[in-house]
């Protein structure tokens, strides 16, 4: 029963396997004969039927359990001594394959890791789970046109065809593919309409593009697709706090309350609860929910706020003029991107969204490849800063080499020609070091904003992942501290390299500012910039809704309904003498 050779007859075959499938259900050639020659005859339902089956049966192997369980252990080297023995008596097998690429991934093969991806998916095609493990791996190294080639060759799948649907909306989002991932999206749900994930996501596509009414009409069917999936609750009171009626705080206010509600749900909850009651200007319940989601969010989420402040305090004493001095004329020569930094909730949308309204330049949003290149560089923890002594090895090749490389892996997020992009990442303030190294010619935004609003306004904010100081008050304002200290300190070493919005003189002075942050950016004035909500491009950060609207002052003042309960965070702002 050959399946190799690229002409054996596929009906033949089929026929010799089903035969000795009647004698023995489970005979693994067999089962892999049949899948294939149903394949080669399109008849995809069945073939993934006998692919089911034997993936069922190389789980059912001593060897593949006992390597399952090595690995559940942490123990690599067992597991792929397991493994290896095994794949020479059973070499296509597909589960003992993509156990053995995790055990690649984790020793840092990733290469040895493609290769046994690719050929288990060779022999079976409907393993969905393989399938995306190598989608996840290509889209780390920035393969986004390969991760989604990979999924549409999978869509023949029967059974897996919305959720690779899914998927491959996720991979057109993230490289700013909007329309193309709302049509793979809505494809999905054509065919799982009572997916809430699904729905969610397809919200989230809708509103990045400004659709604002439909969207909330996803994430109503997301709601009641399952009424206790917290992130869709979440998003209907961050898209439309008004919107949330008496009935749906009330069924809210249950599931947050049932202890055994899984907390991956009841944290969105309680921080849409706190939205509402917000809304509603109830500062007591407001903030009780908040601090009840932060609560409960700190189980999940750790961050050690002394270890933080030391790594920016080492970096700060650091990065000193003579050690920019010392490395003057490295990096690359581009003037294309435009990295505006600062602390979540500032207003750093609204820059991007103003420099974006310019005909010479791409808003890109949050890229996260200055991080990605901190991590490869050896930062211990991707929101910690790249220590000093790993920046200064990099001689004047490298920094330009690794600028090149980040210019390199932004292409697949470009969608125009226009000679300029911007990087809209907060968190890079951690990395102005790193930037100014690669890219000396590059301009860098720094948005600032009353230092209470600004904290008030993060604590305020459910963030799915990361952010772990926003969690306690006393932790939030240290980390603004940290961040607008090191600023400062850099400032000193590198006098003027840096320009500061300051969030309030832009909605006092609109227009003076624009004309100023564009003289800097080296761009022409541009009156596009001052309507700037005008603009149609996607914004896929929660502010989208806010840079649709003209400049107003509504976020300006927002900690005074909360005045009560933020001693601990105007004690860590003491230095900025913050008042409400």
């Amino acid at each position: 029963m050959p399946t190799d050779l690229p002409d054996w007859d596929a009906v033949a075959a089929l026929e010799a396997a089903e035969a000795a499938l009647t004698a023995d259900p489970s005979h693994l050639q067999a089962l892999q004969v049949s899948a294939a020659a149903l394949r080669r005859l399109d008849k995809h339902e069945a073939a993934e039927r006998s692919e089911a089956a034997l993936i069922a049966r190389m789980r059912e192997f001593p060897t593949v359990a006992a390597a399952a369980e090595a690995l559940a252990g942490g123990r690599a080297a067992e597991a792929q001594q397991v493994l290896a023995h095994h794949l020479r008596e059973h070499s296509n097998d597909p589960v003992a394959m993509g156990m053995l690429a995790e055990v690649a991934l984790r020793t840092g093969r990733a290469a040895n890791a493609e290769a046994l991806l690719r050929r288990a998916l060779t022999c079976t095609p409907s393993y969905v789970t393989l399938r995306k493990m190598l989608v996840r791996l290509l889209r780390h190294q920035n393969r986004w046109d390969e991760a989604i080639a990979l999924v549409d060759d999978g869509l023949p799948s029967a059974t897996a065809a919305a959720e690779l649907l899914h998927l491959k909306s996720t991979l057109l989002g993230r490289i700013g593919r909007n329309e193309e991932a709302l049509g793979a999206s809505a494809a999905g749900l054509a065919i799982a309409p009572t997916n809430a994930v699904a729905w969610l996501s397809h919200t989230r596509l809708l509103a990045q593009v400004g659709r604002r009414a439909e969207a909330c009409e996803a994430v109503r069917r997301a709601i009641a697709a399952n009424p206790e999936f917290g992130p869709a609750w979440w998003t209907l009171a961050d898209l439309d706090p008004a919107a949330v009626t008496e009935a749906d705080i009330a069924a809210m206010t249950t599931v947050a309350a049932r202890s055994t509600a899984d907390d991956r749900f009841r944290i969105p909850i309680h921080f849409a609860l706190g939205r509402a009651w917000e809304e509603r200007s109830d500062g007591a319940r407001s903030f009780a929910c908040y601090a009840e989601g932060h609560r409960l969010r700190r189980r999940r989420v750790q961050h050690d706020a002394q270890a933080f402040s030391r790594s920016i305090e080492r970096g700060a004493e650091s990065f000193d003029v003579s050690f920019f001095r010392d490395r003057a004329g490295h990096g690359a020569r581009s003037t294309t991107p435009i990295f505006i930094v600062g602390m979540h909730r500032a207003g750093s949308t609204l820059v991007e969204q103003i420099l974006a309204s310019h005909p010479d330049v791409e808003g890109l949003a949050e890229l996260p490849h200055l991080a990605q290149i901190a991590h490869r560089l050896g930062a211990r923890e991707m929101e910690h800063l790249v220590t000093p002594e790993l920046i200064a090895k990099l001689d004047a090749k490298q920094a330009s080499a690794i600028g090149e490389a980040y210019l390199a892996e932004v292409r697949p997020y470009r969608h125009s020609d226009r000679p300029r992009f911007t990087d809209k990442m907060p968190g890079n303030w951690r990395h102005i070091a790193l930037i100014h190294l690669i890219f000396p010619h590059a301009k860098i935004i720094d948005v600032r904003r009353d230092p209470l609003d600004c904290c008030v306004s993060n604590f305020c904010r459910y963030f799915a992942q990361g952010q772990g100081h926003a969690d306690d008050l006393g932790d939030l304002g240290r980390y603004y501290r940290d961040y607008a200290e090191f600023m400062d300190r850099l400032d000193v070493a590198l006098p003027g390299r840096v320009h500061r919005v300051t969030y309030e003189q832009l909605v006092d002075n609109l227009e003076p500012e624009v004309r100023r942050l564009l003289d800097v950016c080296d761009l022409s004035f541009d009156p596009c910039c001052l309507r700037f909500f005008e603009t149609k491009r996607p914004v896929r950060t929660p502010s989208a809704q806010q840079v649709r609207r003209p400049i107003n002052r509504d976020g300006i003042g927002r900690a005074q309904l909360f005045a009560p309960w933020l001693a601990p965070l105007q004690a860590a702002l003491a230095p900025f003498a913050t008042d409400v």
